[in-house]
């Protein structure tokens, strides 16, 4: 009895270990903001690369922590695409792997 409850406990345990949160869609992350074309407006706004103030996400709408972000844009390979509110004001920041063309 005492080994049915065990094994019992394990696999709930086990299942809960397992689950993991689905990943937010890009698109709904952005979902009524808007690509800003002015490649300048994001260096010239001086966006700290905390991910904190500002969320950073990569191509798959998943949330970059500082040390992504770090390492993402001092690689050169990923360009910054800045997402406004109708505020004008900087809501989120994706990081696209930039084509050869654009590198």
């Amino acid at each position: 009895m005492i080994r049915k409850i065990f094994y019992t406990f394990l696999f709930i345990l086990c299942i809960g270990c397992n689950s993991y949160e689905k990943p937010i869609p890009l698109a709904e992350r952005l979902d009524g903001l808007t690509l800003v074309k002015d490649k300048n407006f994001v260096l010239e706004n001086q966006i700290p690369l905390d991910g904190k103030t500002i969320p950073f996400y990569n191509e798959l709408g998943k949330r970059l922590n500082e040390k992504e972000i770090k390492i993402m844009t001092n690689s050169g390979k990923y360009k910054i695409h800045g997402y406004i509110d109708s505020n004008k004001e900087i809501k989120a920041i994706v990081l696209r792997k930039a084509s050869v063309k654009q590198l």
